[in-house]
């Protein structure tokens, strides 16, 4: 993959967006590109739960594959999506660490398919707890709960 050609796409891109003074770095292997953005504008870029950089990764990932079919393209503003995953597993495993202590099931509030992929890994290695979605659309989410003992 022409890492320049990449470079190209995505400055043309934040310049069209207005990010004219924001910095950027691309990683590109051989199926993703990763774009790591600094912006003193994160707030516009990123929007309501991600909501506006989920888009905007959307947008991108197709200049992209006009280019490069097949290639994945991820973009993270300011580190965001790095703490929100930290978040979520952080918020995990205080949920299973409440389910046992309760012997309750929790439920998370709605998420992502990507979020609940993240909780579902987080936990996915502990003994005593099992994770499930319930729900449909955008009420999806997960609950954390103790696994039921086998007679």
């Amino acid at each position: 993959m022409d890492k320049e050609k990449v470079e190209k796409i995505v400055g043309d891109f934040l310049l069209a967006f207005g990010q004219e003074n924001a910095n950027f770095s691309v990683a590109a292997t051989e199926d993703t590109v990763s774009v790591s953005l600094q912006s003193e504008q994160s707030g516009r870029l990123i929007g309501y739960h991600g909501e506006t950089l989920q888009a905007l990764q959307h947008v991108l990932s197709l200049l992209v594959s006009n280019e490069f079919p097949g290639v994945r393209t991820i973009i993270d503003v300011n580190d965001y999506k790095v703490m929100q995953e930290q978040a979520l597993r952080n918020l995990a495993i205080k949920s299973a660490q409440d389910a046992k202590f309760s012997g309750q099931p929790i439920a998370l509030r709605p998420m992502s398919g990507y979020e609940r992929l993240i909780v579902h890994t987080a936990l996915n290695n502990l003994s005593d707890i099992e994770t499930i979605s319930e729900g449909e659309g955008d009420s999806r989410h997960i609950i954390v709960r103790p696994k039921l003992k086998s007679a």
